[in-house]
């Protein structure tokens, strides 16, 4: 894990260029990831990161009233400056239409985190491909042994696609809620008991085994 996070200490900072290409089927090349990094970080990014937050509020397990200055607190103070987490940039071709990331890097696995795809692409299946990209780089680079995540139950799309990606386990949890109005945190019960909101997630993950 030292090792690991030296390299994303090194790209967050600016001291390696990262840019993963990302390919459809027919071997075209259709856009980058890009990560946020202190130098890139700018008002457009912020932007685009808030108003996307904004109009799907309610596919995040955390929902709130999304601002530039949160936004922008969020990325320099969390995404920047968290061990183990960083956040990808989705261009297709020159355009910014989402992102994705992970976090809570360890020794045996990381967890994918914050898949957003805020404009459509011209190009199908955009969102897997980024997804995919992005999970060839932690396998081939951070050399961990099992990548996981979480998904709404009633998030019909994400479910079909990670089930395409090879994604396992398929766990059920309840979903308890904290908060109130505009700032709500919901997080995972026991799992296969049931929820007071008949609000679930469900846990899946994905081997390094295998996917390859």
């Amino acid at each position: 894990m030292e090792i690991s996070q030296k390299l994303i200490d090194k790209i967050i900072n600016d001291e390696n260029v990262l840019n993963l290409e990302l390919v459809n089927e027919n071997k075209k090349n259709i856009g980058f990831l890009k990560p946020v990094t202190k130098g890139s970080l700018n008002p457009e990014i912020i932007n685009a990161i808030t108003e996307w937050r904004k109009k799907n509020t309610t596919k995040f397990l955390t929902q709130f009233n999304a601002t530039f200055e949160r936004t922008k607190n969020w990325i320099e103070n969390v995404i920047l400056k968290t061990p183990g987490q960083m956040l990808f940039l989705i261009y297709s071709d020159a355009e910014l239409i989402g992102h994705v990331g992970f976090k809570n890097l360890t020794e045996e696995d990381i967890m994918l985190d914050n898949m957003m795809l805020g404009k459509r692409s011209k190009y199908p299946r955009m969102s897997t491909i980024a997804e995919k990209r992005l999970i060839d780089w932690i396998f081939s680079t951070i050399k961990i042994k099992k990548i996981y995540g979480l998904i709404l139950t009633d998030n019909v799309t994400s479910i079909m696609m990670h089930k395409n990606l090879g994604f396992k386990g398929w766990d059920k949890y309840p979903l308890i809620k904290y908060g109130m109005a505009d700032d709500i945190k919901w997080e995972l019960g026991r799992k296969n008991e049931l929820s007071g909101y008949d609000k679930y997630c469900y846990k899946i993950s994905i081997d390094y085994n295998d996917y390859n």
